[in-house]
């Protein structure tokens, strides 16, 4: 009964919304990066100009994952709710991103049977997150097949939360986690919680220490609790 409750009420909030540009120039994503004996790193992907692919006018898209799936490269027009990727080794567009789906469809991304094959990654529900002034509708998936991961969201105008492109999943190290995106229409969104560095390294950049404010033990608890707080509680509501 929840998970439909969630599904009608996204339809409900996405029905009025207009398309989002994807791809605007000078668009930049950070997204996590793991280098083996080095530690965690950034990969960058930037929007660096348009062009004209096969009389479709298209964006450049500089940038990569470590152990992309194959297929999409640097090229991507849009069409209403539609996102189409060039495809270099078959010299044709084919859609990457489609908000006409909805939940209980199927994404399906083309593959290389050599590596990894096909992936398939079901429309669990579609719900909103708000950007500033922005409304931006979201595609909350679940894979279906063990090869090819993407992530776990398609945020409209933005991409997946994975990496922006499918990714091989027994490849190690691995890209995942988007932790920036930009833009002239939201601006700068920092995705990680807490909020740290788009571009941190590890040698060079500590995320900032999080100390905690309040512990409340044991958990689970029967018959008491014991609430520790290094600051004066002004008000406590338990559920």
């Amino acid at each position: 009964m929840v998970r439909l409750l969630i599904v009608v009420i996204g339809l409900v909030f996405t029905s009025g919304l207009k398309a989002q540009e994807w791809f605007p120039v000078g668009a930049t994503w950070y997204y996590n990066q793991i280098i083996l004996l080095q530690g965690e790193t950034y990969v960058q992907f930037e929007v660096t100009g348009d062009t004209i692919l096969q009389g479709k006018n298209c964006k450049i898209l500089s940038g990569g994952c470590s152990c992309a799936a194959p297929g999409p490269g640097g090229y991507f027009y849009q069409e209403g709710d539609k996102v189409y990727a060039y495809d270099a080794e078959a010299d044709s567009f084919r859609v990457f991103y489609d908000f006409t789906l909805e939940a209980g469809d199927t994404i399906v991304f083309e593959g290389d049977s050599l590596v990894g094959g096909n992936g398939y990654f079901l429309i669990d529900s579609i719900t909103t997150m708000q950007f500033g002034s922005e409304t931006r509708r979201v595609q909350h998936l679940t894979h279906l097949a063990f090869d090819i991961v993407w992530g776990n969201k398609i945020i409209e105008g933005i991409g997946s939360n994975g990496c922006m492109y499918p990714q091989v999943s027994f490849c190690d190290p691995s890209t995942g986690g988007l932790r920036c995106y930009e833009d002239d229409q939201v601006g700068l969104i920092n995705f990680q919680v807490p909020e740290r560095s788009c571009t941190y390294i590890t040698s060079d950049v500590k995320d900032p220490e999080v100390l905690p404010v309040l512990k409340l033990y044991p958990n689970p608890a029967s018959d008491y609790i014991r609430i520790q707080s290094e600051e004066p509680i002004q008000q406590l509501t338990l559920f």
